[in-house]
């Protein structure tokens, strides 16, 4: 699941991004990483952890009576060395 977070975290800021000797929506991967290294990865933590809460959430047929913040950091990897 990290590992699919994460190619689905580049995907959308390889749409977005504008890097200069790129066409916008052709930059490589790995330079994705390499330039946003810790917001792709906080991003994808970020969406796992919304997605793990909803589907406890809709499992115990749970709703919140208001949002929820996460207030402690956790260790997130996946299989690829950092850069």
């Amino acid at each position: 699941q990290v590992n699919g977070s994460i190619k689905v975290t580049i995907t959308m800021y390889k749409k977005n991004v504008k890097l200069n000797g790129f066409r916008q929506g052709k930059v490589p991967d790995s330079v994705i990483l390499e330039r946003f290294y810790d917001s792709v990865y906080k991003s994808a933590k970020e969406d796992l952890i919304n997605v793990a809460i909803e589907t406890v959430m809709q499992e115990q047929n749970l709703r919140p009576i208001n949002g929820w913040t996460i207030v402690s950091e956790t260790e997130f990897k996946d299989d690829t060395p950092s850069p």
